[in-house]
């Protein structure tokens, strides 16, 4: 192979490896929005202001296959405790949330 060649594909993978971190980069950026907003609208406090990763599977959607991401996160009902809480994005958008619920509520 040409030199020229193995210097075009070289580029175009760590292009390609770019946008995929760049991606990456917005939908944890995206999932960190989504945590603070419901954190807000339950009343929760956010800790730590970030999110993990847990899980990224290639899914099928109306639209075609798209990308599941599993963000994890910790809550504080009071301030004192600690609580695990998840968000799912799916092509970008929220698919899915679960919170902790306080003692008492029904």
């Amino acid at each position: 192979m040409p030199e020229s060649l193995i210097a075009l594909v070289a580029l175009c993978l760590l292009g390609a490896l770019a946008l995929a971190w760049r991606e990456q980069l917005a939908a944890r950026e995206q999932a960190i929005a989504c945590a603070r907003r419901l954190c807000a609208e339950a009343g929760l406090q956010l800790l730590d202001q970030s999110v993990a990763l847990g899980r990224l599977r290639l899914v099928r959607d109306s639209g075609g296959p798209v990308l599941e991401r599993h963000y994890s996160f910790e809550v504080s009902l009071d301030g004192k405790d600690r609580h695990r809480a998840g968000v799912r994005l799916r092509g970008g958008r929220l698919a899915g949330f679960s919170l902790p619920v306080a003692a008492g509520v029904t």
